[in-house]
């Protein structure tokens, strides 16, 4: 994902909204610990919270008894997240654009677009097995 790192943690998590806010409170600490700027930190929380969210309610469908992974990896120039779900998966290509006037007032379909845009890097792998998706945010 990202080379020479000098930081990893791995959570491993039944599906629940409590995961939210460990990862925060988690990537607060990183926050604290090393050079991360107001911007690139409102970035990673936004984005991530966004990709933990999907993966209870979309990937997992809230079912507890499923597991969610979040990998982080640091090192001193980018900051990388792994988030993987239980669910089915989903079709990548029938993600619609919210900037559409047909979704511009929909409550939810922002997640992916918001990823991809807050993210340096974003790759998402879906099959019947699950999604995962990768997020490297530059830290320079």
């Amino acid at each position: 994902m990202i080379k020479d790192v000098i930081y990893k943690v791995e959570k491993i998590s039944f599906t629940s909204k409590d995961l939210v806010a460990e990862i925060e409170k988690l990537i607060k600490k990183i926050k604290d610990l090393i050079d991360i700027s107001e911007h690139n930190y409102y970035n990673i929380m936004v984005a991530v919270t966004e990709g933990i969210n999907n993966a209870i309610s979309h990937g997992n469908k809230k079912n507890s008894e499923k597991i969610i992974k979040v990998y982080i990896f640091l090192n001193s120039k980018q900051f990388a997240i792994k988030i993987k779900d239980e669910g089915k998966g989903f079709d990548i290509d029938n993600i619609k654009d919210p900037r559409s006037p047909d979704n511009l007032l929909k409550d939810n379909g922002r997640g992916v677009f918001l990823m991809r845009e807050l993210s340096s890097n974003f790759k998402i792998n879906s099959s019947n097995s699950g999604t995962t998706i990768e997020m490297i945010f530059n830290l320079e």
